[in-house]
Parts: structure tokens; sequence; C-alpha cells
């Protein structure tokens, strides 16, 4: 059997916020039930006794979803059901609200523990680069991959 298939984009975060429960609820269940690319078969009927709401509120969610840029759907034209396509989050939207922190002036503490010179970004971005890559390393080691 094969193991199922699921993924949520930390970023949804973004959007959560001026999400209705349903939409929310939609969202999060066509992530469950979608394949490795993110379709879903599921009938509305299904869904609907899944999530345990009414038609018209599966429909609103549908619709603002789709016009979120969260999703797309279209008709099977043999069974006439709706297929869900879960879509990459629209990163124009993402980063309109995203507040990036400045880089703060690290104070570097001597052996004897008073402060010594300030660091400048530069350099706090060269150490935490060379932590990161340590630690892919390790990760790797631990995988067999490196």
């Amino acid at each position: 059997m094969v193991a199922p298939f699921s993924w949520i984009d930390v970023r949804i975060k973004d959007f959560m916020d001026v999400m209705t429960q349903e939409e929310l609820l939609l969202y999060f269940f066509l992530i469950s039930a979608s394949n490795e690319q993110g379709v879903s078969w599921w009938s509305s009927r299904a869904i609907t006794k899944k999530m345990k709401i009414g038609p018209a509120s599966l429909i609103r969610a549908r619709r603002m979803l789709e016009e979120r840029g969260l999703i797309s759907t279209r008709q099977d034209e043999f069974s006439q059901r709706t297929i869900y396509q879960l879509l990459d989050l629209p990163i124009e939207i993402i980063r309109d609200s995203i507040e990036i922190p400045k880089i703060r002036q690290v104070e570097k503490k001597t052996a004897a523990g008073k402060k010594g010179t300030k660091k400048s970004s530069t350099e706090i971005n060269d150490e935490a680069h060379e932590v990161a890559l340590k630690a892919l390393e390790e990760i790797g080691k631990k995988f067999g991959s490196i």
C-alpha cells in the first residue's frame, strides 16, 4: 500500500486572518485528501459529509479559495464531479504582508564576559551561513547522502 502524501506550505498563515472557517477547513481537507500533485477527486457530497457543512457553505468556500488563487477547479465531463487542484501560494500577495526584520548589531562577548566589538551585518550573515551549512552537512551524514 502506498502511504498518503500531504504537505502544508507554512506561508498559508499569511492568508489565515482573512479566510473564513469554511475556507480553512476546505483548504486543509484538500491538503489531506489530495495526491502528490495536489489533485483531489472527492465528491461534493463526501466532502460536505466529512467536513460537516452544507452544500452552500462548500460552494462559498470553494469560490473564495479560487478567488484567492489557492485552488483551481474543473468539472469532470464523465462523472460531473468537481476536481480540485491545490495551487502554489501567490507570492505577490504574501510579500506585501511579510515584514522583514532589520539585522541587529550584535555585541561579541569576550571570554571574561566583557563586551567586545560589534559585529557587522556581513559578519553575522557569514556566521549564520556557516552554521546552516554545518547543520545541512550533519543532516546529510545522517541520511548518507554526503
